[in-house]
């Protein structure tokens, strides 16, 4: 006969949790307030135990949590990037400990301000506090402003807004993005000549601080390249293929594309159609499954990313601490370095 498997008990949950068995009986019984903390030790060690009643712990420990709601605004509901970037708040607002989160999304359909400006105020209603990927509008600064007098904070990220009036901002270092993409360019052609830069608004920050980190360091380290004036692309496939292939017909001394914001697939597609990919160097962001393939082809020169873990632990820390009551950190924003992607690092990596 096989020896029958001992089941553990509140005896082997308190001394494994270095609780009295009193703790244990009040956590499971609820008659009593005990600390969140031993409640939490208990729960712990219930689950190791593998404890019949390791639910009802925590429920118990469940009720100790405070309770919130995380409101996330982003454009672009169907494209990989944002799926990805979902998924991760999802989990880390799920997982944070101290907190128990439940989360909504609001995905834009343009890039109107008005529309941004009603998304926020509606989803003022429904949440605690709010993190936004919106334009930098005056009308966003009122609906960010009434937000926050109703105790509402808002912070930005992947692009900045309301800097003023928003209480912070967690993305890339798109100023540096920008100097790293003029620094490929220079580095990879035989000899200067027109870099042809997209942008997808005026009214995304982001996009702007990268053109301007770009135009900063072919000023200061390789002033014989051509850089034109920034063409507006609406962040679409469909627009920004048509571009591109006029681009690349019209300009003969074009060494480079630099996609600043999304739409960098209708470039991946024109280079490839025109006969100009490996010829002209193409940068771009974000990396996903069809940018990195292009990267293999040979088509793409650099990939910028944003690291999705990281932004999505910083934020999700960012957002817990205005509900846990130390949310008013002197830095304003905090800028993490772009993940860069080049042809080598994609065969090491498998990719």
């Amino acid at each position: 006969m096989k020896p029958k498997i001992k089941r553990p008990t509140i005896i082997d949950i308190a001394e494994r949790a270095g609780v009295g068995i009193a703790t244990v009986d009040r956590v499971l019984s609820g008659r009593r307030k005990v600390r969140e903390e031993n409640v939490r030790r208990v729960f712990e060690a219930a689950a190791e135990l593998g404890y019949h009643a390791t639910p009802v712990i925590k429920y118990r420990l469940q009720q100790h949590v405070s309770q919130a709601t995380f409101g996330f605004i982003l454009p672009k509901k169907n494209q990989n990037f944002y799926q990805n970037l979902t998924a991760a708040l999802q989990m880390e607002s799920e997982s944070f400990p101290h907190l128990n989160v439940s989360v909504k999304f609001h995905y834009l359909e343009t890039q109107d301000p008005s529309e941004h400006a009603e998304c926020l105020r509606a989803l003022g209603r429904e949440v605690d506090v709010i993190a936004a990927s919106t334009v930098d509008h005056s009308l966003v600064d009122r609906s960010v402003s009434d937000l926050a007098e109703q105790g509402i904070p808002v912070l930005a990220f992947l692009n900045d807004f309301s800097s003023s009036i928003r209480r912070k901002f967690i993305g890339l270092d798109n100023y540096r993005a920008g100097r790293q993409a003029a620094w490929m360019f220079s580095n990879t052609t035989r000899k200067p000549g027109t870099v042809t830069i997209l942008v997808g608004s005026q009214l995304w920050q982001a996009h702007q601080q990268r053109e301007m980190g770009l135009r900063s360091f072919f000023r200061q380290s390789a002033p014989s390249f051509n850089v034109r004036d920034a063409v507006l692309n609406l962040e679409a496939r469909k627009i920004t293929y048509d571009m591109v292939k006029d681009i690349v017909a019209s300009q003969e001394d074009l060494t480079g594309i630099y996609v600043a914001g999304g739409g960098g697939e209708g470039a991946i597609n024109a280079l490839r159609d025109s006969g100009a990919a490996g010829h002209i160097r193409l940068i771009l962001h974000p990396i996903t499954e069809e940018t990195r393939n292009a990267l293999d082809e040979g088509i793409v020169t650099m990939i910028i990313g944003t690291p999705i873990d990281r932004l999505s632990r910083h934020l999700i820390a960012e957002m817990a601490a205005f509900i846990l009551g130390h949310g008013d950190q002197p830095e304003s924003q905090i800028l993490l370095s772009p993940e860069i992607l080049i042809p080598d690092q994609a065969q090491n990596r498998g990719l």
